[in-house]
């Protein structure tokens, strides 16, 4: 099978209707798509934002250069490379646009803001490095910002402060200084501008959001160290939407979470690990003017694509019902990282065990040689660790095999698969533009993969498939994974 041919209309077959992740809270949103390399596979992508035509561009740090894609993910072009000249960069860690296009990159180490087009041809740069310097130089510049006048507001992180420049670098205004105060700041990584020119910080190793207004003045903060709603550990990206809707990266917590711009709590998703709407330590977040959501998801070396999947629905009344009243609070169980973190920040094994009984927690096996590994003692896992169950009977195999008639649909496009109990298959593909037919052969090579030949085409390919279930089949093309259902 062709791959050329085959992939016709894969790229909006990403399955954006077969990975849901529902947010806590009031909107839920959708997993869609996830990409993890352009010209070759991210290293460290720290920095995302959007440009006017919805394309994505990602600061992949540790590989020197700017990465661009449409929105599906289709790698679009690159640019730059490691250097100290006109256009290079040394781990670049974040990037925003102006309503021209034009494009300002905080080259960190470097300790500069390079500016460019948008042809992304070279226009100026600024900056030096110095800790505790004047104005205009930097200490390992983490984040920058555009507002609608069109100056730069740069999180010079490492001398904790905000600097502020026109287009074309000439400085403008500084505030902000070391220190857990109201205004105080600590290694600020995250920052971004709303429609009234406010300042949205996000203040790293505070562990919080603060705001200012256009001229440096303090106006609130929200956010302190922890796990719970609205608290954050170590939060890096940060940006706001049309709506005034903030949506950060809470790096350690592996989450984003939502608020709206006085600090309420609206939403959150995610969690660690490598699967679809799981991050590792993501660094920052864009949204594009349809309310997408894009997600460096820096750990994973990946960019996640997230929609606005509806809000969840809530009965109007005032009173709760004799039954709710009388129920207790619900709680989320604690996981492993939780844990671990808990240790981190101090609270002895008492306090977590206690924990542990009040959220109804326990581990298993597994999961206690992980805690074992993080230090702690035998008493604490004793306790910690699930009870054994009795040895369940193991119910019969549901699995019906590959043979039969697969069905996908997405919006707009359907895919009709059989792979017939002879060896044979057809694919018949109904897209907005046109219309395929494929026919050919198939066998089975292992319980991950099959072999596919196209009718008329010698070239074989694998396609790494999975039984999900009886009626659920993956099979991923091209990078992208397929799922389809058993049927029409």
């Amino acid at each position: 099978m062709k791959k050329s041919r085959i992939a016709i209309g894969i790229t909006a077959l990403v399955l954006c209707c077969f990975s849901g992740f529902s947010a806590e809270g009031g909107e839920s949103y959708q997993f869609v798509a996830k990409w993890d390399y352009g010209t070759e596979p991210f290293n460290q992508p720290t920095g995302i934002a959007v440009d006017l035509s919805g394309n994505v561009l990602v600061a992949d740090s540790k590989h020197d250069i700017i990465q661009a894609f449409d929105s599906s993910g289709k790698f679009l072009w690159k640019l730059g490379e490691y250097g100290h000249g006109d256009g290079q960069f040394a781990q670049p860690e974040d990037l925003a646009l102006d309503s021209q296009g034009n494009m300002y990159v905080a080259d960190s180490n470097n300790n500069r803001i390079q500016k460019f087009d948008s042809s992304r041809r070279f226009l100026t740069k600024w900056g030096s490095y110095s800790l505790g310097g004047p104005h205009g130089t930097f200490g390992f510049p983490g984040s920058v910002a555009v507002d609608s006048s069109g100056n730069v507001i740069v999180a010079d992180s490492g001398n904790h402060r905000i600097q502020k420049f026109d287009s074309s670098g000439r400085f403008l205004l500084r505030w902000g200084r070391k220190g857990e105060q109201d205004g105080g700041l600590g290694w600020p990584c995250g920052i971004a501008v709303d429609s009234k020119g406010n300042v949205f910080l996000a203040d790293t190793d505070n562990h919080r959001v603060q705001v200012f207004d256009s001229e440096g003045n303090y106006l609130r903060k929200w956010g302190k160290n922890g796990m719970g709603e609205g608290e954050f550990v170590k939060p890096h990206g940060i940006t706001v939407d049309s709506n005034g809707k903030v949506y950060v990266a809470d790096t350690e917590n592996c989450r984003i979470q939502v608020f709206d711009s006085l600090g309420t709590f609206l939403s959150k998703w995610g969690s660690r690990g490598k699967g679809d709407g799981e991050f590792n330590k993501p660094q920052d977040v864009a949204v594009d003017t349809k309310g997408n959501v894009y997600v460096a998801d820096t750990g994973n070396n990946q960019v996640q694509k997230f929609r606005p999947g509806g809000k969840k629905a809530v009965e109007a009344r005032t009173e709760p019902r004799r039954s709710e009243e009388k129920k207790p609070p619900k709680t989320t169980k604690l996981t492993v990282e939780n844990v671990v973190i808990l240790k981190e920040l101090g609270l002895d094994e008492e306090t977590i065990l206690q924990k542990l009984s009040d959220t109804g927690t326990s581990f298993s096996a597994q999961e206690i040689e992980q805690l074992k590994e993080a230090g702690f003692s035998d008493e604490f896992l004793s306790k910690a660790q699930k009870p054994a169950r009795p040895a369940k009977k193991p119910k019969p195999a549901a699995e019906k095999g590959l043979v039969g008639s697969w069905h996908l649909k997405s919006a707009g496009l359907t895919v009709d698969l059989v792979l017939g109990g002879d060896g044979t298959f057809s694919w018949h593909y109904v897209g907005p533009d046109e219309t395929e037919d494929l026919k050919g052969a198939w066998r089975k090579v292992d319980d991950s993969t099959i072999e596919v030949q196209e009718e008329g085409d010698p070239t074989k390919s694998l396609m790494p498939c999975k039984l999900i279930d009886a009626d659920t089949l993956q099979i991923t093309v091209e990078g992208v994974i397929l799922q389809f259902n058993r049927g029409k």
